[in-house]
């Protein structure tokens, strides 16, 4: 790749493959400051032949369609998970306005599971790098010092509400607006969940799941910027997820205590999600399971890291339990993960609001492999 890379003329298909590869290679190792580099690096490459022929969002030499919405999805990883600094470095999507043309097609019934597909990429992307643009505009307390470990990106809006302060009007505009567009998306997808072929109905469950999550988010992000409580009243979307991820893995009971490793996002960050902001004991509990008795790798997210983060962010939280319910000020927000690769073990540190001293943070070391997935030979 480097050889070919110092030509002036270079075949980028072959570059953007050799990349996904060499982040396939790293990611099913754990090794993810090697691995998102090189997704960063064919994303340059990508959008830099794009910008040749800006009209038509489309490289001026041959390359997959495919393999450009893998890189979009890739770049959604990073840009959610391990790099907080793009959007503030004036990063902007490159497709942002063919696939704004895509959304006003979207049909009102899709035909099958593929084209729901599609348009849920479209949809996700869109509404993920806004999220991600948004928090960027308003000034957001950050609670983490340090970037040099890029294993998490706990400025991202995975980890924290968005956005931590008062919210201009023009986001919520554009808010809305999202939010449309994942309720038409909803509107038409609903009758494939009525599907009649056991393996749709798995496929069907996991694009539900991140449907509703996202909706979840986009609502509770403009009610949830200081009270951690209002994610309470969204117990029921919290319970529809669990449920359509038991639909899932119900796919293969084989799979349970068995590794398995994607290069996709699937499940894992949106039980994260529930794990995190969901504070009903029973529903937690019901998503750490799911996390630990189905071990996995999706992309840069490894299950038995995030089962272990939410363990223990539980268990601080609980520790001031008045009455069975979590009060605001026992609700912690993760500030650090440090992951220790060769070490198999990882640093956490939270952050929670103390009525007499402000913002309080402590911190603990998880040791061994206890919490992360051992290496694929």
């Amino acid at each position: 790749m480097r050889l070919s890379l110092s030509k002036e003329k270079y075949p980028l298909r072959n570059a953007l493959i050799g990349a996904i590869l060499i982040f396939c290679f790293e990611g099913f190792q754990g090794n993810h400051n090697a691995a998102t580099p090189h997704i960063r690096g064919g994303y340059k490459l990508l959008k830099g032949q794009l910008a040749t022929n800006s009209s038509t969002s489309r490289p001026s030499v041959p390359v997959e369609e495919d393999l450009i919405h893998a890189f979009c999805r890739l770049d959604l990883q990073s840009m959610l998970v391990v790099d907080s600094q793009q959007v503030l470095l004036g990063r902007r999507p490159f497709i942002t306005m063919d696939w704004g043309k895509s959304i006003e097609k979207m049909p009102s019934q899709f035909l099958n599971l593929a084209e729901a597909h599609q348009y849920w990429g479209i949809v996700m992307w869109r509404c993920s790098y806004f999220l991600h643009s948004a928090s960027a505009l308003v000034d957001t307390p950050i609670l983490d010092g340090s970037q040099d470990n890029l294993s998490i990106n706990i400025r991202s809006v995975a980890h924290q509400s968005f956005p931590n302060g008062p919210i201009p009007s023009e986001i919520l505009l554009q808010q809305r607006k999202y939010l449309e567009e994942n309720a038409c998306w909803q509107a038409a997808f609903r009758h494939l969940l009525l599907t009649g072929r056991k393996s749709d109905r798995h496929a069907a469950a996991l694009l539900q799941f991140h449907a509703v999550g996202q909706r979840l988010v986009l609502e509770a992000a403009s009610v949830a910027a200081v009270d951690e409580c209002a994610f309470d009243t969204y117990l029921p979307e919290f319970r529809k997820m669990l449920s359509l991820a038991k639909t899932f893995f119900a796919k293969s009971p084989s799979e349970q205590g068995r590794e398995i490793c994607s290069l996709d996002i699937g499940v894992i960050p949106g039980l994260y999600a529930i794990v995190r902001l969901c504070r009903n004991g029973s529903v937690r509990r019901e998503a750490l399971g799911l996390l630990r008795d189905f071990p996995r790798r999706e992309g840069v997210w490894d299950s038995l890291l995030v089962a272990g983060i939410g363990q223990w962010i539980m268990e601080v939280e609980e520790e001031g339990l008045e009455g069975g319910f979590v009060p605001e000020r026992a609700r912690a927000g993760l500030a650090k993960v440090e992951v220790d690769i060769l070490n198999r073990s990882a640093t956490l540190e939270y952050s929670k609001r103390a009525i007499d001293r402000g913002v309080v943070s402590l911190q603990k070391t998880i040791p061994s492999n206890a919490y992360i997935a051992p290496r694929i030979n």
